[in-house]
């Protein structure tokens, strides 16, 4: 139905000022930063942030990850000066940004957002080129029917274009991604490699 992204945050006075900072400190040492994503290991969060350091050369098993229940504790966490950076939803970091008590070090669409986010960089722009979406479906029984596919595939499919759905997604900045049933099959076969590959780096999966 949609794809939400992530973007790394820094706290105003933090040394790290730039994508570039944050790339070329950890590069040199991995475990120089604390890094707070939820909500838990191995998550979409963690993914996202492993898939573009890694992609950008940084030993990803090294990271140092403290894991919050809730994206907003990780941010108030690292507002406080108990981890060093950030990691959540673009939505996770408005109030903030417009606050002034945050900055984004980079995001992970595959173009620019507008917005607030319009001056923030992509992380292709910043050298890493990597690309990884919290995709949001919705699934059934794997013995589900065609005429039952086909019955919910045009319910989703008119939600789709509903301006009432549209709002609710410019409203949390998601990027809308309605996809068929078999469109999103392969799509989900075509992830299926990368995240095995990295999720293997991270020795969560053998």
């Amino acid at each position: 139905m949609f794809d939400e992204y992530v973007a790394i945050y820094a706290n105003p006075n933090s040394p790290v000022k730039t994508g570039k900072d944050l790339i070329d400190r950890l590069k040199a040492d991995p475990a120089s930063l604390s890094i707070g994503l939820s909500s838990a290991v191995g998550s979409a969060t963690h993914l996202a942030v492993a898939m573009v350091l890694r992609a950008a050369g940084v030993d990803v098993q090294k990271l140092r990850i403290v894991v919050f229940d809730s994206a907003s504790k990780g941010i108030i966490a690292m507002m406080g000066g108990h981890v060093d950076i950030s990691a959540a939803s673009l939505s996770s970091g408005v109030g903030q940004l417009q606050a002034g008590t945050i900055r984004t070090l980079g995001s992970r669409p595959p173009q620019r957002m507008s917005g607030i986010y319009a001056q923030t960089p992509t992380w292709k722009e910043l050298g890493a080129d990597a690309w990884f979406s919290s995709y949001r479906g919705v699934s059934a029984a794997k013995d589900i029917s065609e005429p039952q596919i086909a019955y919910w595939q045009n319910v989703f499919a008119a939600i789709d274009q509903d301006e009432r759905w549209h709002e609710e997604g410019e409203k949390y900045l998601v990027h809308r991604q309605f996809r068929k049933s078999r469109e999103t099959r392969k799509y989900l076969d075509d992830l299926d490699g990368p995240i095995k590959s990295l999720l293997t780096d991270l020795r969560l999966m053998k």
